[in-house]
């Protein structure tokens, strides 16, 4: 076989390749896609929300990230057994990527740990000041060259630093460890956040230290000032009969990458659904999710990172949902009636602090546990009666190509489809019919 012909196959492979990272980046019309690995086991729970950019180098380092993380997390664990499920350990890491400049990218990870295992929660941030064209990290010298004084700020952070927690840190190791090197900091358009993780002490401090710098310089996060796009919010047009039965398709933990096929499968069956939405995925995913309000679907309350809500003070707990609704209403123009507690766990504390409706489920597919399509398929259509809910998730293609079987054989059975608005509908109409 001739050099041309082993050549050729392998430029199309190279096309088909590139093709799909624009066909993943496209959705977000930014230079990332999110990704979801939420698991909830018997003695552990975990939800990780990472990014993959167009930036190879970048994509490495922030997988080998995850990976210690993973990895220390399990290594934890796995010498732990937790007879009651409320008492299994948590693992929840959560992103930022802010656009600076179009050569200036920074991406954090905060990883955060708790759980009967560890004496006290595990805290860390990590961050990175990405170069896209060169394919480099940026430091602070090269970033404020003309700008500051860093002498300046040394002193300036060190002071913060010791009024936070004066026997945390010395100022030999201090000035040993802040220099124009240092990374873990974010850039935001009033100015510089520094962080300073627990390990990083002497003391027995085991929160993370943010140090907040006023810099004034040029460095605008230009992503900002975006057109607002109109947003049509439509109701469902389907003609919903409160004497046959009905049932309400839901999905948790998205938006992702299957989402809007998974908003055409429901378009071409003329179903409705309603999207339990993860906060910290919104900006990513503004197009995908204005497409489903317009088609008529329905959008709930996650929380804003999956955090296990039960488990949080109840300021945290406030600030996950209020962060949440707040990014919809701003993004999106949408205002969710409905809260979906993560990991299903609700208490009377987080019922006292929304205002929203709790939607639990009542038929749970186990399309985050089970990769058999056919047993998915199963347990959506199976002894389904009247007034059920479904939990699906729309973080996974296997629900996806469910979904194409579940809707007809549901129709056959005779169900009609509703949001969850609807079956509240649904449910008052036939309360009425009754009283008369």
């Amino acid at each position: 076989m001739s050099k041309r012909w082993i050549i050729i196959p392998i430029f199309l492979l190279f096309i088909v390749l590139i093709g799909c990272l624009v066909l993943e980046t496209k959705q977000t019309n930014k230079p990332y896609f999110v990704e979801s690995d939420i698991k909830d086991t018997s003695n552990y729970v975990q939800s990780i929300t990472s990014i993959t950019t167009t930036s190879k180098k970048l994509n490495d380092l922030l997988e080998k990230h995850i990976k210690e993380q993973t990895d220390f997390f399990y290594e934890q664990i796995k010498k732990t057994e937790h007879p009651l499920l409320i008492d299994r350990d948590e693992l929840n890491i959560d992103y930022t990527f802010e656009i600076i400049q179009p050569d200036t990218w920074n991406i954090s990870y905060t990883t955060f740990m708790t759980g009967p295992t560890f004496t006290y929660p595990y805290k860390r941030i990590d961050c990175w000041t990405w170069n896209p064209k060169t394919e480099k990290e940026k430091s602070l010298d090269e970033l404020f060259t003309d700008s500051i004084d860093f002498s300046s700020w040394k002193n300036y952070v060190f002071g913060k630093l010791k009024a936070e927690c004066s026997s945390c840190i010395s100022e030999d190791d201090f000035n040993e460890l802040f220099t124009e090197n240092f990374k873990t900091f974010r850039i935001t358009e009033a100015g510089i956040i520094f962080y300073f993780n627990p390990f990083l002490f002497n003391d027995d401090y085991y929160d993370i230290i943010p140090v907040f710098q006023k810099v004034d310089n040029k460095l605008l996060l230009s992503n900002k000032n975006q057109e607002e796009q109109e947003i049509k919010i439509i109701k469902s047009h389907n003609i919903i009969d409160p004497n046959q039965p009905v049932i309400a398709l839901t999905f948790d933990d998205g938006p992702s990458k299957y989402t809007e096929e998974i908003l055409e499968i429901l378009k071409k069956n003329q179903v409705n659904a309603t999207f339990f939405i993860v906060g910290n995925k919104i900006d990513a995913y503004q197009d995908v999710l204005r497409k489903s309000i317009e088609n008529g679907n329905e959008l709930g309350n996650h929380s804003y990172n999956h955090q296990w809500l039960s488990r949080l003070s109840t300021k945290e707990l406030i600030n996950q949902i209020d962060k949440t609704q707040q990014m919809m209403e701003e993004k999106l123009h949408y205002t969710p009636r409905y809260l979906r507690p993560t990991y299903g766990s609700i208490t009377n504390r987080i019922r006292k602090n929304t205002n929203l409706e709790i939607a639990l489920w009542t038929v749970d597919t186990k399309d985050w546990k089970i990769h058999n399509i056919n047993r998915i398929v199963e347990r959506a259509t199976r002894n389904i009666e009247d007034g059920d809910i479904i939990l699906m998730h729309d973080i996974f293609e296997r629900s996806k190509e469910a979904l194409k079987r579940i809707i007809p054989k549901l129709k056959k059975q005779g169900f009609q489809f509703v949001t969850m608005s609807e079956l509240e509908e649904v449910n008052l109409l036939r309360e009425l019919q009754k009283s008369n």
